[in-house]
């Protein structure tokens, strides 16, 4: 299940219910909050990148509101990536297409419920 500017690869549908929306939120000395900063999901975890960089993605009507800090993620993260939806490819593939309804039924279930925030979050 993709995400905006973060790479979620779910590796077991169990987990996308208690993994989606998961970030950690830093402060500044003062103790103020800075911006949320998000990892890469790969392969059952929440991962910093290889960079172990951060992008800051900006809302482009106002520049100075920082939406958050993303993974400056290198090829080798992609890699990763691949390698652990590739592992877990046969699991899925053996998964029932009435447990993948499930899941799926799950996951819109959970889009349904958080919709103002996602609508807010793409405009």
């Amino acid at each position: 299940m993709p995400a905006l500017g973060n790479l979620w690869l779910i590796t077991s549908p169990a987990e996308t219910e208690s993994r989606i929306g998961k970030c950690s939120t830093y402060r500044n000395p003062g103790g103020n909050i800075m911006a949320e900063r998000y990892q890469n999901y790969i392969d059952g975890a929440w991962v910093d990148s290889a960079s172990s960089k951060f992008t800051t993605s900006n809302n482009p009507a106002d520049h100075s509101d920082v939406i958050g800090e993303f993974q400056a993620s290198e090829p080798i993260d992609a890699d990763s990536a691949i390698s652990a939806a590739c592992n877990v490819k046969e699991n899925w593939r053996q998964t029932s297409s009435l447990a993948r309804g499930g899941y799926l039924l799950k996951a819109a279930t959970y889009l349904e419920a958080n919709l103002e925030e996602y609508a807010q979050a793409i405009t």
